[in-house]
């Protein structure tokens, strides 16, 4: 049963759907070095770049035999792994390519003149093989393009796909050999993809490059310049796929089914973020958000404390404040000083609410209840089943009994209770009980089948739909819970508040499961614990229990089981 401080702090939800600026791509922390080959001219170097010149002119006769030997420049590194990226801008910067004639000094020291200026990217990616493979991109200032790859350096076709056969395993798509085109690249792109991929890309180029399988990393890249050529090479940067690229299709699917109402399922898609590894703040605040819709206050709780064991901010501070006042838990009130403006607003008007609305009584005890759930009886002496979360925090528990043809209040204490499955034995302490019955039906510990016919009865929302039992039926839907949750069954019997702690029977009578957690904006979709959990709490119990094993109601018309079973089933209110 809610009071009018828990319909206060159930109305003022909080929900968060933006997340914090995030990348796709991190640049890692490097320092690049180019090394020289060849006598090759570097100079303007920095951690991020530098210019490139071969000067050097061959003689008439090595020009005339195509003989011109290039010089490189070699960007030393090691990038392996999926979803990494290579990128740097090149810029041509002869002083007149377009004329075709660069002056250069040769071997005797007299001025000639290049006619053609090439120069080109070498980039050297290990093959899954362990082998060494190499492609290479060839420009000239006459506007043309080529690539030759591979271990020997063999012209392709364009559009052809290859497979370096007696080489290795390295084989994809290279999309053109030589082409016409129209100006220079302004940055070249290495990435690293998954499954083993590698693309190479040209920005503001009429070319999209190569597409790799099999590549395990990029081992070097080379900067080929012939005689004349210069070139500069800067904004070197190696980066790495950030995880927010990775889970950002959960988020975006979550913060939908946050604006849809539909709670449950957005705290399932920011789990499956948190489950590849994408740990902060923002995911856990969202989730936090999520569970607290839903009504999953002790998960609301931990995770708006891991929230803040990263960021503290009175937003964190203000949604775990109020779900631990819906626990009963009076910490709450500190969190709440510590939620800013709104924390600080809601501390008076709960004191407002004290000062002017009444306890709300409960059979004349003048008791006031925080929170309702259901039980069932579970032996004649009293002992009582519930789920832990409806008795977590409670300073005192009533539980309402059918005895000796009379609804009476009693006291009850907790036994013991299991946490992690959600499960909590109580024990009638009250000096004006004596016994139950015999119990009508049997516990049954073997897992049950999907398509199994089931009804839970239990009392829902008793401060709005009042305190008469209330019986919802379905199936076993699935043999597991929530994202594959062994402990409990997916039912198709509507679970709401207040079902929690409640019996499932199965159309003999049995008990097969205790009710836990209902979806409230899913349509037939509910929880409920098997009773093997039950079984393995009662073994370890500081008390011998014994599990009811003989059902008298299995032959009996449905309307006449619900009947029988009414007078053991409980409404359980705390304080």
């Amino acid at each position: 049963m809610k009071n009018p401080i828990h319909l206060l702090l159930c109305n003022l939800l909080l929900f968060s759907v933006n997340a914090h600026s995030q990348t796709e791509w991190e640049i890692q922390s490097r320092t690049f070095k180019i090394i020289p080959k060849n006598s090759l001219d570097i100079s303007n170097v920095s951690s991020n770049g530098a210019t490139l010149h071969n000067w050097i002119a061959e003689s008439k006769e090595n020009k005339k035999q195509n003989r011109i030997t290039a010089r490189s420049g070699v960007l030393s590194l090691y990038v392996n792994g999926a979803s990494n990226r290579i990128s740097f801008d090149i810029e041509d910067i002869n002083n007149n390519p377009s004329q075709y004639k660069y002056p250069v000094q040769n071997a005797d020291g007299k001025t000639e003149y290049t006619q053609d200026i090439y120069w080109g990217v070498t980039v050297y990616m290990a093959g899954v093989d362990g082998k060494e493979y190499h492609i290479q991109y060839l420009f000239n200032n006459k506007g043309a393009k080529g690539g030759n790859y591979g271990i020997v350096n063999t012209y392709r076709p364009k559009s052809q796909s290859f497979s370096m056969s007696g080489k290795g395993v390295l084989h994809g798509t290279f999309d053109t050999g030589w082409q016409s085109c129209y100006g220079l690249p302004s940055k070249v792109k290495i990435t690293l993809e998954e499954n083993d991929h590698c693309k190479i890309d040209f920005d503001d180029y009429s070319i999209t490059g190569a597409d790799f399988a099999s590549v395990d990393g990029v081992r070097r890249v080379e900067f080929n310049l012939y005689a004349g050529a210069k070139i500069r090479v800067y904004n070197l940067k190696v980066e790495k796929q950030s995880i927010y690229a990775k889970v950002s299709s959960f988020i975006t699917a979550g913060d939908s089914r946050m604006r849809d109402g539909s709670y449950y399922q957005a705290a399932s898609e920011y789990s499956k973020a948190i489950d590849k590894g994408y740990k902060n703040y923002d995911i856990y605040f969202k989730r936090a958000n999520a569970y607290f819709a839903s009504e999953f206050y002790n998960n609301a709780i931990d995770d708006c404390t891991k929230a803040i064991s990263y960021k503290s901010t009175t937003d964190a501070y203000l949604l775990r404040g109020k779900a631990k006042l819906l626990k009963s838990d009076a910490s709450g009130i500190d969190d709440l000083k510590k939620g800013g403006s709104e924390g600080l607003a809601l501390i008076r008007e709960m004191e407002l609410d004290k000062a002017t609305t009444p306890n709300t009584p409960s059979s004349g005890n003048g008791k006031q209840y925080i929170a309702t759930g259901s039980g069932f009886i579970l032996t004649s002496n009293g002992v009582i089943v519930t789920n832990h979360h409806v008795i977590d925090g409670a300073k005192g528990i009533d539980v309402l009994v059918n005895w000796k043809g009379q609804v009476h209040t009693v006291n009850a204490k907790v036994l013991i209770s299991d946490k992690t499955n959600d499960i909590s034995l109580l024990q009638i302490d009250d000096s004006s009980f004596t016994k139950f019955p015999v119990l009508p039906y049997a516990v049954k510990t073997s897992i049950q089948d999907v398509g199994t016919s089931v009804f839970a009865l239990g009392y829902p929302m008793s401060d709005i739909l009042g305190e008469e039992i209330k019986v919802t039926d379905g199936i076993i839907s699935s043999r597991t819970g929530y994202q594959g949750d062994i402990v409990t069954y997916q039912i198709s019997a509507p679970i709401q508040s207040g079902n929690s702690g409640g019996p499932l029977f199965d159309k003999q009578g049995n008990i097969v499961g205790i009710t836990n957690a209902g979806v409230p904006d899913a349509q037939n979709v509910g929880y409920a614990i098997k009773t093997s959990y039950l079984k393995n709490l009662i073994d370890v119990a500081p008390t011998t229990i014994m599990l009811p094993a003989n059902n008298s109601i299995a032959g009996l018309p449905f309307t006449e089981k619900i009947k029988r079973l009414t007078p053991y089933v409980v409404l359980i209110k705390i304080y």
